[in-house]
Order: structure tokens, then C-alpha cells, then sequence
């Protein structure tokens, strides 16, 4: 299994939400070193759980940008990040009860959502910024 190496195709032209993507390319990158060298489940978890609740923050901090620019798609792009939200919290759920789950498959979920999502959705974002001449966030 090959790491998401982060490159200029993946900005959508927001600098702050570009810097955050890429923590996050990065934080599945790490999640994935950390399976590559069976690392017992105590060394796993943490990193699981530190990603998703960087995620979590990145989809707040999102949102909130475009509310602020008045971005029309907002309640969808909302729900995919709950749906996401919601698998990250099973998953976490199944761990805290002591199941064993699929570390592999949930690395290859996080890279397919993560691409997938910035490729699409979030560059919709960034697509209705430049056509609409709206005026960014500099953090």
C-alpha cells in the first residue's frame, strides 16, 4: 500500500484549508507507517484517534469559511463531513469495546475519502472562490 503523497493538483486555492488538507494527507500517511510496522493496537489507536479528531477541527474550520463565503452547497458538503464523522466515531466505538477491526481497510476508506472529497468537493470550493471573486481568509 502506497502513502498519498500531497501535490499542487490537490490545492483548491484557500491557503489556510490547503495547509489543512495537507495535515491531513499526512496524518493518514503516518497512520498507515504506524500499521506498516505492526505496531501493537495501543501504538495504533492514538494515531487513528489523533486523525480523526484533527479531521474533526479541519471540518469545522472549513464550514465555517464558507459560511463566510457564502458558499451555496454548504448544507451537502456538511453532511458528507458527518457521514465521515460518524464512521470515524464507529470505528472508535468497535475499539473501545475491544473488537478487532480492519486497519488496512480503514486506511484504504481514509485514502479514498480524502482524495476523493478534496478532489471534488472541496475543489468546488475553491472553483466557486475564483468565479465568484470572493474575498479569502489570510491565516
Amino acid at each position: 500500500m502506497e502513502h498519498i503523497a500531497w501535490n499542487d493538483s490537490y490545492r483548491i486555492g484557500i491557503p489556510h484549508i490547503d495547509r489543512q488538507h495537507q495535515r491531513l494527507f499526512n496524518l493518514v500517511n503516518l497512520f498507515f507507517e504506524t500499521l506498516a510496522m505492526e505496531k501493537c493496537a495501543a501504538m495504533i489507536e492514538p494515531v487513528l484517534g489523533g486523525l480523526l479528531t484533527y479531521a474533526r477541527t479541519h471540518f469545522r474550520d472549513e464550514e465555517a469559511e464558507m459560511q463566510r463565503l457564502g458558499y451555496p452547497a454548504l448544507d451537502e458538503h456538511r453532511q458528507k463531513h458527518a457521514a465521515m464523522k460518524r464512521q470515524g466515531e464507529k470505528w472508535i466505538e468497535c475499539i473501545n469495546a475491544g473488537y478487532q477491526i480492519d486497519y488496512v481497510a480503514v486506511v484504504l476508506f481514509l485514502k479514498e475519502w480524502l482524495t476523493n472529497h478534496v478532489m471534488q468537493d472541496d475543489k468546488a470550493i475553491g472553483l466557486y472562490v475564483q468565479t465568484t471573486n470572493k474575498e479569502l481568509l489570510t491565516l
